[in-house]
């Protein structure tokens, strides 16, 4: 008997309009490595250091993959839109949960040849073998986080469901209800056990390249513990993955009676709107609809004040450039979930929407920049300031985009945000 769920993600996936996004970012990676010679494979004019820094190298690349597919997951887990039709129904949950693996399979299979096409100058080095290494090493990232990210976002269900862990959810979870804390934290929490996995890897290339046997076993390491993942995963799915639902309901529940009676700061940056009534609408639609931007700004924040605070500024600038810049897709994402015809029974000016959102792109991509700035004063923090140029240029072509262009918004946008991620970096 077929899947009928997968059968569902077919027809949606027939019925939706095709995009060439992946094709585009493809294509623009290979045409901007070059430039980033500077920045991502300064080694290949040393050969002292092309070995470790081809190591660091795919880590910091497979670290880009892994936390874009937790961040995926997490919207397929927990979030994703088909809760609304099938939650409320009866269910077989392993067979959905079969049907949203394949289906974040499919679309995600792409990035981790994306983020490799960013070193292919390396062949022009006749570093044919290093190269083909590295390849793997983003695809064992990519696979790993897929599968370990699955049963972390299962367990957080669990999590949020326990007692146990009540002491531990109010110790952490701010101004969020408790429940909701255990869903914020995980993609967290998955993308650092996997970065630690990612990290043995790595590491481990120069020994593959010498066929150390040991070197082979924390080669493969990710994606055996990935398998294993899985596995459970997809056991974890029979009690956990109907049950999210209740518990999302519960979570928007409470989220309606702090609208209520909480301060303004229950919301990220709210209290910068004041009595502009379509920045506050734009900054509550991200915070509370698409938080996991905000929260994927922070993290690439974290990484690059964790690289500074190790010394590598180069990295660092690489890190807060992703992340500032990165970020400002949020402001094409946010019209995608705010149809054209709420904008109009509103009243809603074309130029209100369009400050309103610029404003939460800049404000939003401040959080992967303020975290090094005391790292960059005196002669460097001129390279701060043009990546602050570079996100201003971002946040009002997402804006525009996103109030003119809401159709191909995101197919313009991407390109546009990858050439100036690494003019960010010259």
């Amino acid at each position: 008997m077929p899947n009928p769920y997968w059968t569902l993600v077919n027809k949606e996936r027939k019925r939706s309009e095709k995009t060439w996004t992946n094709i585009v970012l493809l294509v623009v990676a290979i045409a901007l490595a070059p430039f980033s010679k500077d920045t991502l494979l300064y080694f290949l004019d040393n050969t002292a250091q092309t070995i470790s820094g081809i190591e660091g190298l795919a880590f910091r690349l497979s670290a880009l993959v892994g936390a874009a597919v937790a961040l995926t997951s997490y919207q397929q887990i927990i979030r994703t839109s088909e809760r609304e039709v099938l939650g409320s129904h009866p269910i077989q949950p392993k067979l959905w949960f079969s049907a949203l693996f394949r289906k974040t399979f499919l679309h995600t299979w792409i990035w981790p040849w994306m983020c490799s096409a960013l070193a292919w100058p390396m062949l022009l080095h006749n570093l044919y073998a290093e190269f083909g290494v590295l390849c793997l090493v983003n695809l064992i990232g990519w696979l790993s986080m897929l599968c370990i990210g699955y049963l972390v976002h299962l367990g957080s269900v669990w999590v949020a469901r326990s007692e146990t862990s009540a002491l531990l959810l109010d110790a952490i979870r701010g101004n969020n209800p408790r429940e909701q804390a255990a869903f914020i934290y995980a993609p967290g929490f998955a993308l650092f056990f996997c970065g630690l996995l990612m990290m043995l890897c790595s590491f481990s290339i120069d020994g593959v390249l010498k066929l150390h046997p040991p070197a082979f076993i924390f080669f493969v390491l990710p994606l055996l513990v990935g398998v294993i993942s899985l596995f459970f995963a997809h056991r974890l799915s029979e009690s956990q993955l109907v049950p999210a639902s209740a518990v999302l309901a519960e979570v928007d529940a409470r989220w309606a009676v702090l609208d209520e009676t909480q301060h303004e700061s229950a919301v990220y940056l709210e209290w910068l709107a004041s009595d502009r009534k379509e920045f506050l609408r734009a900054l509550r639609q991200g915070w509370r609809g698409l938080r996991i931007w905000p929260m994927g700004i922070w993290g690439f924040g974290l990484f690059a004040f964790v690289s500074a605070l190790g010394g590598d500024l180069r990295v660092a600038m690489f890190f807060s450039s992703l992340g500032a810049v990165g970020g400002c897709t949020i402001g094409v994402v946010l019209s995608r979930y705010n149809p054209l015809w709420l904008d109009e029974q509103l009243n809603v000016q074309g130029r209100e929407l369009f400050w309103a959102r610029f404003w939460v792109c800049f404000l939003y991509a401040q959080g992967a920049i303020i975290p090094i700035v005391f790292f960059m004063l005196g002669p460097e923090f001129i390279r701060v300031a043009i990546v602050e140029v570079c996100v201003l240029i971002a946040a009002g072509i997402s804006a525009y985009l996103s109030v003119y262009q809401r159709k191909h918004g995101l197919l313009f946008f991407l390109p546009a945000a990858l050439f100036l991620i690494f003019l960010g970096l010259l």
